[in-house]
């Protein structure tokens, strides 16, 4: 009878552990958006936040140039996206590490444009806020712009 017991048990754990490991992507930290494929998409962002090559998938093109021109102040427009990667890669490798993110607000410019409030927390102990707004291009959701 205890056999049974401690294999029903397992086995239900199993499976809850296999359920949460799916939707863990679709939980955001602070204020959820509503949206499951916008959480994802920005718990995705924000969990590769340090290696723009891991998090350029999430975001459009147009938000890699911006943060390019922001950190390298090349103005030349000459380079392509996967040059404007490994730049900025190498500028950043040796930045501050981002620790966490909490959204503090939500804000639905349309359908098709989220903005939300966010609060980091860096490695250092050292804390700011910022926005980010997210589009829906192609059926995707991507960051696109924060300034």
């Amino acid at each position: 009878m205890k056999l049974k017991f401690y294999s029903f048990l397992i086995i239900v754990l199993l499976l809850c552990s296999c359920g949460v490991k799916g939707n863990s992507n679709v939980i955001v930290q602070g204020k959820d958006t509503g949206n499951p494929e916008l959480n994802k998409v920005i718990n995705n962002y924000f969990q590769n936040f340090d290696d723009i090559n891991k998090w350029s998938p999430y975001a459009t093109d147009e938000f890699i140039k911006r943060v390019y021109l922001w950190c390298s102040g090349d103005l030349s427009e000459s380079k392509s996206i996967e040059e404007m990667k490994s730049i900025y890669y190498e500028i950043n490798k040796d930045s501050l590490r981002l620790n966490g993110y909490q959204i503090e607000e939500v804000k639905e410019r349309s359908t098709d444009n989220i903005i939300i409030f966010v609060k980091r927390e860096w490695e250092n102990g050292q804390e700011d806020q910022t926005f980010y707004s997210f589009i829906k291009a192609n059926q995707e959701w991507k960051v696109d712009d924060r300034f």
